[in-house]
């Protein structure tokens, strides 16, 4: 894709290309303002070659700005990405590799997988996953959010939202993605990991420990 700069000079020879064209025209009809065909067929011309440079003009402005928006989500999603992981350099790395991954094995342009990882890296550092974990497993989801949502022709967004809303208790959208996910299955699995589930509720880091296996014991087909 062209930067700002290539387009801004892309305008710049084309308008100076049109007005030269134009100047070589105007002296074209000075030479036959008294032959009335002729005439009439040069100002037939400058109307058109003013419409083409109207044209270009708006479609290239267009170009600009859609490229300027990209880069400002950009930048907003980079910011949020760092602010997410400042803590650790290890776990910046960590998912800063992993944003490189989603970028070129998933197709995924900078901004989505910058918004998705920070969103999801965000949360299970909420959980109680140390930085580095939250780095690599935030990866991880996003990943698998996308083979769900290919799977279940769904957008990976979407597929995210059901994992992350499974994470924090609200288990209703990952079903569709036919993952079961209740109090009892939590517990049960939660001992299969050997972790120490007490005798009262589960607590957070915990019950997402159990999520996130139950989440990827459900979807290993997709």
């Amino acid at each position: 894709m062209a930067t700002s700069e290539e387009v801004r000079l892309i305008i710049k020879a084309a308008t100076e290309q049109a007005v030269a064209n134009l100047q070589k025209l105007n002296g074209e009809l000075g030479n036959t303002e008294k032959q009335g065909g002729k005439l009439e067929t040069g100002f037939k011309k400058l109307r058109s070659s003013w419409l083409a440079i109207t044209a270009v003009a708006a479609g290239l402005t267009i170009a600009i700005v859609k490229m300027t928006n990209a880069a400002s989500d950009q930048n907003e999603a980079q910011n949020k990405f760092n602010e997410i992981f400042k803590s650790s350099k290890t776990a910046l790395k960590i998912a800063s590799d992993g944003i490189m991954e989603l970028n070129d094995a998933y197709a995924m342009s900078k901004t989505e997988a910058l918004e998705l990882s920070s969103t999801m890296g965000g949360l299970l550092q909420n959980l109680g996953y140390l930085p580095e974990e939250a780095a690599n497993l935030s990866t991880q989801m996003v990943k698998l959010a996308s083979d769900m949502g290919s799977f279940n022709n769904v957008p990976t967004e979407e597929a995210l939202l059901a994992i992350r809303s499974a994470f924090i208790g609200e288990t209703e959208p990952i079903r569709r993605f036919n993952v079961v996910i209740n109090e009892a299955a939590l517990k049960q699995e939660a001992l299969n990991l050997g972790l120490n589930v007490g005798t009262g509720v589960l607590d957070a880091h915990t019950k997402a420990q159990a999520t996130l296996s139950l989440i990827m014991k459900g979807t290993v087909a997709q």
